[in-house]
């Protein structure tokens, strides 16, 4: 109840009755002499309408969107860093991971060509992302959004879809943890 109802509701309550007899039928200020009506119908009428109206129906959203930044490559940091001195990389094979990646982990992310996505975890980690057939990594080269992410905080396989800045929609089909071949 607003505080103007509230205020018209508590006049109401504190009005008195009409007394019987002579006192009633004269004309008060409150209501005019002409139309002869009581007091307190001229204050009922006029507290309902400050009532406010019933509301047909009521939605409350809340929409989350995480996003994932690139991460640059080593040729943007420095034109020196592609020296010929420069050790190789070291050749990474792929091993079985399961269907979900918690979000908090993702720290960046990379076009890896084709239709994979490197993700750079908190902890050092390299994981390919696959991405459905349709889908180009390379569309996610300025990172990617998860939009409405589950409630579970995870990026899973075959059930969430990431985002482009240009508009792109894949859905992640695998991951694959990239480890070092020793």
């Amino acid at each position: 109840m607003s505080a103007l109802s509230a205020f018209f509701a508590s006049l109401l309550a504190a009005w008195p009755a009409p007394a019987n007899g002579a006192a009633a039928t004269e004309p008060t200020a409150a209501a005019p002499a002409e139309t002869g009506a009581d007091p307190l119908a001229v204050w009922q009428r006029l507290a309902e309408g400050f009532l406010p109206a019933e509301a047909a129906q009521v939605r409350i959203e809340q929409h989350i969107i995480w996003r994932i930044a690139p991460i640059p490559g080593p040729a943007r940091e420095s034109m020196m860093a592609i020296a010929p001195s420069a050790p190789s990389a070291p050749r990474m094979i792929e091993r079985k991971m399961g269907d979900c990646v918690p979000m908090s982990w993702i720290a960046g992310g990379r076009p890896q060509g084709g239709s994979r996505l490197l993700l750079f975890l908190r902890d050092r980690r390299l994981v390919a992302a696959n991405l459905e057939k349709a889908c180009s990594a390379r569309d996610f080269y300025s990172g990617f959004y998860v939009d409405k992410p589950n409630a579970d905080g995870k990026l899973c396989a075959d059930r969430d879809r990431i985002l482009a800045r240009s508009g792109a929609r894949c859905e992640i089909s695998s991951f694959r943890l990239l480890v070092a071949d020793d």
